[in-house]
């Protein structure tokens, strides 16, 4: 036996000892997507993120690897060259948005016109609401109040922004503990906002991955939905919060990066006899007339759970039924969760 067919019979060997399920693998496939794309948006301050995205990626590789072994092998298409980005000067106006921090944990800050910030972090029990505060920019950054931390900041032109701590502020800092972070900007909808889908509304190459999705559940009350919500390739952000004990909940809803300050319309939700959401505005509301009213017919809820962008996401999904406003035109398909 030659060198080849010895090495060719060990491999074998090995390969017949390695079990993977199917499940096994779309699970492996999915988290090394998600980590790779979460991986390349990084730069400078996310080493640490780009480090743990090439590990999974050679974990893959072998798992992969193995199942292929007894394959015939193909030759594979090149990896598509990224587009490169532009770093943009840190201004009111770039900054103007409602972002997700990246870091899983739903939590959105927007920046104002006005030249304030406000944090959320809205759950099914309430929205927790920290500002406006000021804030200052500085040419490589912005400083927050005392009580909080400064940042030196790097935004692109895609959306993103990259955040290192340079000041660090009181142990109950919303930034406590917290050296790098991240953000995708929602809204006004952003290359990288828009990349924030469902996965089983992915291109076809990624579909086999909605399989570990959960089955659709019908949503059986307002707490269900209590949360903030991206309509998939658009920047309109809907925040849903239920008081405790409530039939009637209430919504902010906008696309223009004014969430939490002047948002496009407001009013109340409620589910009719017919399990339909009913967005009615509010005399609050900039966009509509009080008492406008907008069905999110048939709706359901897809995904898997505990989850938020940029991992996989739950997904609320819903026709559109009749509406009283243009704000509420269009608000059928695909709500992604983001908190």
């Amino acid at each position: 036996m030659n060198i080849d067919e010895r090495l060719r019979s060990s491999l074998q060997t090995v390969a017949r000892e390695v079990s993977v399920t199917d499940e096994e693998l779309v699970h492996a496939e999915h988290r090394f997507v998600h980590r790779r794309e979460q991986a390349t948006s990084r730069r400078r301050w996310s080493t640490g993120l780009v480090a743990a995205a090439a590990v999974g990626a050679l974990v893959l590789a072998g798992v992969v690897g193995w199942r292929e072994l007894q394959e015939t092998a193909a030759p594979q298409p090149a990896a598509p060259v990224p587009e490169p980005v532009t770093e943009l000067p840190l201004d009111v106006e770039s900054l103007a948005g409602v972002w997700l921090t990246a870091d899983f944990s739903g939590e959105l800050w927007n920046f104002h016109r006005n030249g304030t910030v406000t944090l959320v972090d809205p759950t099914h029990k309430g929205t927790d609401v920290e500002g406006p505060v000021s804030y200052t920019l500085t040419p490589t950054g912005i400083e927050l109040p005392e009580e909080m931390c400064d940042w030196a900041l790097r935004l692109t032109d895609d959306g993103r922004l990259g955040g290192r701590v340079v000041r660090t502020a009181a142990s109950d800092s919303p930034c406590a503990g917290v050296d790098q972070m991240s953000w995708i900007r929602l809204s006004p909808m952003s290359e990288a906002g828009a990349d924030l889908v469902w996965t089983g509304t992915t291109p076809e190459g990624n579909a086999e991955s909605a399989r570990v999705h959960h089955a659709p559940t019908e949503v059986r009350g307002l707490p269900h939905v209590s949360r903030a919500w991206l309509q998939q390739g658009t920047g309109r952000v809907l925040v849903v919060t239920t008081p405790e004990d409530s039939e009637t909940g209430r919504y902010v809803l906008d696309d223009d990066g004014e969430l939490l300050s002047t948002p496009d319309d407001v009013g109340e939700v409620s589910i009719d006899p017919s399990g339909d959401l009913v967005l009615t505005s509010s005399e609050e509301s900039l966009g509509c007339p009080a008492g406008s009213t907008a069905v999110l017919a048939e709706p359901v809820l897809r995904g898997t759970g505990g989850t938020i962008p940029p991992a996989p996401a739950p997904a609320l999904m819903v026709s559109s039924g009749a509406s009283e406003c243009a704000e509420h035109a269009e608000l059928g398909g695909v709500w992604i969760r983001v908190s």
